[in-house]
């Protein structure tokens, strides 16, 4: 029983410097894609920089599980990524790099059972089933049937 529960202890040591170090790759890929600086070609100017802003940071706190701030953190993600030039791919990796505290944590471990969402569409929507609360999801459509019922009259 002892073995077991030290090999238990050697494995999750093993996840947990896992997962630090791809913390620290993401805040590295972060740091380097935050604030960065675009170079884009126009016919009549020639070369234009233009300053790509910050993207906020979704933690998947309280004050983030709402469906406002996932739909605002996904309208700002494809935004960036194509400012940059970036691959659907890399676009996908650029908002994994903005998600931290209990949002980061989720992606881990959806990477460790191997079901990390392929696509920004799939992330979007699992990010909506994960940090969105119930009620809100099941108050959708009573609020669109209110708001077609004043349409009417």
């Amino acid at each position: 029983m002892l073995s077991s529960l030290q090999e238990e202890v050697q494995s999750l040591k093993a996840t947990l410097k896992t997962q630090t170090e791809l913390i620290e790759k993401l805040q590295a890929r972060l740091e380097s894609t935050n604030n960065v600086t675009v170079q884009t070609r126009t016919p009549s100017a020639g070369k234009n920089t233009i300053r790509a802003p910050p993207i906020t940071m979704f933690a998947g706190k309280a004050e983030d599980r709402n469906s406002e701030k996932v739909k605002s953190f996904f309208y700002s993600i494809p935004k960036y990524g194509k400012l940059c030039n970036y691959s659907e791919h890399n676009m996908l990796d650029l908002a994994e790099c903005y998600l931290q505290d209990r949002a980061a944590s989720w992606m881990m471990r959806l990477e460790n059972e191997n079901r990390k969402p392929t696509s920004l569409e799939e992330l979007q929507k699992t990010m909506v089933d994960e940090f969105v609360p119930a009620n809100e999801k099941a108050s959708a459509p009573v609020k669109l049937m209110d708001l077609r019922m004043k349409d009417s009259n």
